[in-house]
C-alpha cells in the first residue's frame, strides 16, 4: 500500500490514535489541528491519563496502564485496535513503543495509512512490510530537553550542508586503544569515506569526545557526539532512544557497522557483515554474543535495504544460513593499507629485542578466544620442535578473550611453552615489522569473514600458512600453504614440510607478495561502498 503524505491527514474524516503513554496526547492533537485537521479524533490509551484526554477527542478507549502485566496491555491493545481500526481513515501511533509496534505489524497488518508522532512532529510511516516505525521511544523529559537544546545548533548547521549524500555510521568500539580486526576495519573504512572526492558526508556517532584526541586519523573531525547528560549510554543503547539523526543531523542513509539494530532509523539503511561464526562455530562463543546475533538477524533478514559481505564465504553464509535474499547482498573486500609494507632489517632487529622474540619464529595474531584455535597450532608445533628440532619460536600475538581457559588449560602439560611466546596486545606500529621478520605467518582458525592478518602479512613478504575453511583460500590464493584446522596431524604435517623445504618457502615469499599486489586499497573500496549507497538511494 502507497503510503499517503501527512498533508493527507487534511482532507480525512476520521483519525485513530495510538497513545502508549497518554501523557504525549496532547501535542499530537495540536501538531493534527494546527495542520488544519477537522475530523473527528479517537484515542486508545492508558486509563490512568483520562482527565488529560476526555474532552479532546471524540471517544476515548481505555487501556491498562503501563504498570499492567505486559500480556494484559497486548491482549487490551489488540482487542481495541481489531474494534476500532475499521473506523479509521488513517491511525498515528504516539510514541511508538515494542509492545505496540509489535502488535500493529506482526499480528494485525492493519491496512490503513500510518504515522508517527514525536516531539511535536508527524512522519508518514515508511512502507508495508517495515518493522520499525519512525520515531522514538520516550525517555525522560529534562533529559530529552538537555539533549535537544544542545544539538539544536547542530542540526541547524548540519541543514545547510551541500553534500550529495550524508551518510551516518555508528562509531561504538572506534576508541579502544586495543583495536582488534572489525575496529581496524572500520577506522580505515571511515578515513577513505572522508576523502572530499567522494563527495560522501560523513557523520561518525559516538558519546565521548575524548575520542578526538585519543586517536589522530583523518576523520575525528566528522566524530558527533552527544551532550554529557546522555553519556552514560552506548551508541547502540542511544539508537533505541534517540534517532541518530538528532545526533548527526539530517542523513540520507545510515550504515550500520557493529552488531546492535537500531531501533528507529533512517529512510534507508546498508549494513557490514563480517561473518557468521556465532552461528557455524556457536560453542566457541558466550552466550551474550550468540543473544545479540539473534537479535540482529532479524533486521538484517527483513528490514535493512542492503548488506556488504566482506567476502563470498560470508555471502554464501548468509544465504545459507541466515536466509538473507540473494539480491540483497553484495560482496566488497576489505582494502589493503599502506602501513603494511616489508620493513628493513634494522627496524625488525629493534622491534624483536624489545618484545624478546628472537628468529627464526613463527607468528600468529588474534585474540586467545577458542574459535582462533591458537591451541592446535600450539600443539602442532610442539610436535614439530620434537620430530625435527628445529630452533623456531612460535609467537602469539593477542589479548585473552572470551573462553579463555578453553584455549591452552586443558592441553597445558602437553604443550613445551619454552619456545611459545605471547606477547599480548602489540603497538599497531611494531606489526609491520614482525611480519617482516617472520619465517611464516600461521593462522590456524576454524573460521574466518575474512582474515585481515593473513593479507597484512602477505602485503609485508611474509609466507603464510593456514586453514583451509571459510573465507581464507579467497585471500592466500594459491600464495598459501594449506592445512585442514581440525587436523592437528595435518597442521603437523604442513609445518614439517615448510621446515623441510628452503626452496618452497621461497617461492611462497614471492608468492604472497605477487598476491598482495592484487588486493584493492582503501580508496578503492571506499568508491565500492559509494556505490552501493547510490545504489540503495536511487541515484545511480
Amino acid at each position: 500500500m502507497k503510503q499517503a503524505p501527512v498533508q493527507a491527514l487534511i482532507r480525512m474524516d476520521r483519525v485513530l490514535l495510538v497513545a502508549m503513554n497518554g501523557a504525549h496526547f496532547p501535542n499530537a492533537a495540536v501538531a493534527l489541528r494546527e495542520l488544519g485537521f477537522q475530523g473527528a479524533l479517537r484515542v486508545l490509551a492508558p486509563g490512568n491519563w483520562r482527565p488529560i484526554i476526555e474532552g479532546k477527542c471524540d471517544r476515548h478507549v481505555p487501556l491498562p496502564p503501563a504498570e499492567a502485566p505486559t500480556a494484559k496491555r497486548a491482549a487490551a491493545l489488540a482487542r481495541a485496535l481489531a474494534a476500532h481500526h475499521g473506523w479509521a481513515q488513517a491511525i498515528i501511533w504516539i510514541e511508538p513503543a515494542a509492545l505496540s509496534r509489535k502488535l500493529f505489524l506482526r499480528a494485525l497488518r492493519l491496512r490503513r495509512p500510518v504515522y508517527s508522532f514525536y516531539d511535536g512532529h508527524l512522519k508518514p510511516y515508511p512502507a508495508a512490510g517495515k518493522r520499525t516505525p519512525p520515531g522514538i521511544q520516550h525517555v525522560g523529559g529534562r533529559e530529552r530537553e538537555l539533549a535537544l537544546e544542545y544539538l539544536r545548533p547542530q542540526l541547524q548547521r548540519r541543514g545547510r550542508d551541500t553534500a550529495s549524500m550524508r551518510v551516518g555510521v555508528d562509531g561504538d568500539g572506534i576508541q579502544l586503544r586495543e583495536a582488534t580486526g572489525i575496529q581496524w576495519y572500520r577506522r580505515h573504512l571511515f578515513a577513505a569515506l572522508c576523502d572530499e572526492a567522494l563527495d560522501v558526508d560523513l557523520r561518525v556517532t559516538y558519546p565521548l569526545p575524548e575520542v578526538r584526541n585519543a586517536w589522530e586519523l583523518p576523520w575525528n573531525r566528522q566524530l558527533c557526539t552527544v551532550p554529557a547528560t546522555l553519556r552514560s549510554y552506548r551508541p547502540t543503547d542511544l539508537a533505541k532512544r534517540y534517532p541518530i539523526e538528532a545526533i548527526t543531523g539530517p542523513i540520507d542513509l545510515f550504515h550500520q557497522t557493529f552488531f546492535e539494530p537500531p531501533q528507529y532509523f533512517y529512510p534507508k539503511s546498508v549494513a557490514t557483515l563480517y561473518d557468521a561464526m556465532p552461528l557455524v562455530v556457536p560453542e566457541t562463543y558466550p552466550e551474550r554474543i550468540l543473544k545479540a546475533y539473534e537479535r540482529i538477524l532479524p533486521w538484517w533478514r527483513e528490514e535493512c535495504d542492503h548488506l556488504i559481505c566482506i567476502s563470498e564465504a560470508t555471502r554464501r553464509d548468509a544465504i545459507e544460513r541466515m536466509k538473507i535474499p540473494e539480491e540483497k547482498l553484495s560482496v566488497i573486500y576489505p582494502g589493503k593499507h599502506p602501513h603494511f609494507h616489508r620493513r628493513d632489517a634494522a627496524e625488525v632487529d629493534d622491534v624483536l629485542r624489545r618484545y624478546g622474540i628472537r628468529a627464526p619464529y613463527f607468528l600468529a595474531l588474534g585474540s586467545l578466544v577458542p574459535h582462533k584455535n591458537l591451541h592446535r597450532l600450539a600443539e602442532a608445533f610442539t610436535k614439530v620442535k620434537q620430530q625435527l628440532g628445529i630452533p623456531h619460536q612460535l609467537v602469539l600475538v593477542g589479548r585473552p578473550g572470551w573462553k579463555v581457559d578453553q584455549v591452552f588449560g586443558p592441553m597445558a602439560g602437553q604443550l613445551d611453552f619454552r619456545d611459545i611466546v605471547f606477547t599480548g596486545y602489540l603497538d599497531y606500529a611494531d606489526v609491520p615489522a614482525l611480519y617482516s621478520g617472520a619465517a611464516a605467518y600461521c593462522h590456524p582458525a576454524l573460521y574466518e569473514g575474512y582474515g585481515l592478518p593473513v593479507q597484512e602479512a602477505m602485503c609485508c613478504g611474509c609466507p603464510v600458512l593456514l586453514s583451509n575453511s571459510s573465507s581464507l583460500p579467497e585471500v592466500a590464493g594459491d600464495a598459501g600453504l594449506y592445512w585442514d584446522p581440525k587436523d592437528t596431524d595435518d597442521m603437523t604435517r604442513v609445518l614439517t614440510r615448510f621446515c623441510d623445504d628452503a626452496s618452497l618457502q621461497d617461492a611462497l615469499r614471492r608468492k604472497s607478495a605477487a598476491q598482495a599486489e592484487t588486493f584493492p586499497d582503501w580508496r578503492t573500496i571506499a568508491e565500492a561502498h559509494r556505490a552501493v549507497y547510490a545504489r540503495v538511494l536511487g541515484r545511480e
